[in-house]
């Protein structure tokens, strides 16, 4: 998912929680327990950083948050410092941050973006800029993944801010990175550029790998978009070789579908097939529905190329089920193109016409022209729709 709470740590499948406490100048009482991180939620841990810290001056509080790689945890000494706040705010705070993750984690983005209000409300009363920060970067992200672009931007770029008045690196690579993301997707490629490649050099600052994975990750899907396949092909490789090191299976799943994309524009349409089953079942293994459809999609554009379109059809479905599932109707809409499209040159006729009305009503709301230039070939040529990979905008 696009909101963490600081960096990607490099271990697999098993989340930490060390908290050492002392007060009154006694001897230090320690507890520390160790969880599997299937049976803890991720964004409970994710969000039990922004804690309150009403312990003595003498006291000392050691987080340290671990997770598979496809979450993001803190480990950046700074993000641990203690803030001034009463028990009462701190925890009512945390609460919205973790009723908010949970809301996103559901594709909820409405009931996301009130909880993401309440937990800034309570951590600008506190004057806790950290918390701030950490509000206002979820709330980027929800907004950016439900098309709210001015919005996103707005927020971002106040986290942005409130990081670097924070000296804390950790938040503004992440908030630089959402800026990438956000540009990406408005095919501002020159600014996502910039903000992916200013984001990796924080994460690198940070000896990060996992964060400067999906930061060469988003320099990858630029690259592509703007069509300099060779430029994408390296990131693609060194995003995969960071998320090896990191065990961040999120970045290996999609420089796997990157990758197949550019071996799909090669004529290597072995080579493509492999990657793209290779990326669904590790979205699938990570029940990581989004990425799932994604892959899915990729799948079924394969198959259509090779004219086999029981299965083109088939996959389709997947892929628009998940889209639904995941709120996403940009990836809903292009996919019922793409489903129109495999109909018609199935024969099957009478059922197009839908999926392309459906289609046209989304990339009405979104303002997409492109798609819609996709929707009347598709209505003019009789299904004459190439299939080919083209310059997908994937949210990452």
């Amino acid at each position: 998912m696009d909101l963490g709470i600081g960096i990607p740590v490099n271990f697999k499948n098993w989340m930490a929680l060390g908290t050492l406490f002392a007060s009154f100048g006694l001897a230090a009482a320690a507890f520390a327990w160790l969880v599997a991180s299937n049976v803890i939620p991720s964004f409970l841990a994710k969000f039990m950083l922004i804690v309150p810290a009403p312990v003595a001056a003498t006291s000392a509080v050691g987080w340290f948050l671990v997770t598979d790689g496809s979450e993001y945890a803190v480990r950046d000494k700074q993000v641990v410092a203690q803030r001034s706040q009463q028990w009462g705010e701190g925890e009512r705070a945390m609460a919205a941050l973790n009723r908010a993750q949970a809301s996103f984690d559901r594709f909820e983005y409405v009931l996301a973006r009130g909880h993401y209000e309440r937990a800034l409300e309570l951590y600008r009363k506190s004057g806790n800029g950290l918390g701030e920060g950490l509000a206002l970067l979820g709330h980027a992200d929800t907004d950016r993944r439900a098309a709210r672009f001015g919005n996103a931007r707005d927020n971002y770029t106040a986290a942005l801010a409130l990081f670097d008045a924070e000296n804390n690196r950790a938040g503004s690579a992440q908030a630089k990175r959402g800026l990438g993301e956000l540009d990406r997707r408005l095919e501002r490629l020159d600014t996502a550029r910039t903000r992916y490649s200013e984001s990796r050099a924080l994460f690198r600052s940070i000896a990060d790998p996992s964060g400067e994975a999906r930061a060469v990750l988003g320099l990858a899907e630029t690259e592509r978009q703007a069509g300099e396949f060779a430029r994408a092909d390296r990131h693609y490789r060194d995003a995969l070789t960071l998320s090896a090191t990191a065990a961040d299976r999120f970045v290996a799943g999609y420089a796997r579908l990157g990758l197949g994309d550019l071996a799909a524009l090669d004529g290597r349409a072995n080579d493509a097939a492999d990657l793209y089953r290779s990326a669904f079942d590790i979205f699938r293994e990570m029940r990581r529905p989004a990425g799932e459809a994604d892959a899915a999609f990729a799948l079924a554009e394969h198959a259509a190329r090779a004219r086999q379109w029981p299965e083109a059809i088939e996959r389709y479905g997947a892929s628009l089920q998940l889209h639904r599932k995941t709120a996403n109707p940009r990836g809903e809409a292009y996919t019922l193109i793409g489903l129109a499209a495999a109909e018609r040159r199935a024969g099957q006729t009478g059922g197009a016409a839908d999926p392309l009305a459906k289609a046209q009503e989304i990339l009405s709301s979104l303002s997409d022209s492109a798609g819609h230039q996709l929707a009347r070939q598709v209505v003019a040529t009789n299904g004459g729709y190439s299939f080919t990979p083209r310059v997908h905008r994937r949210d990452l």
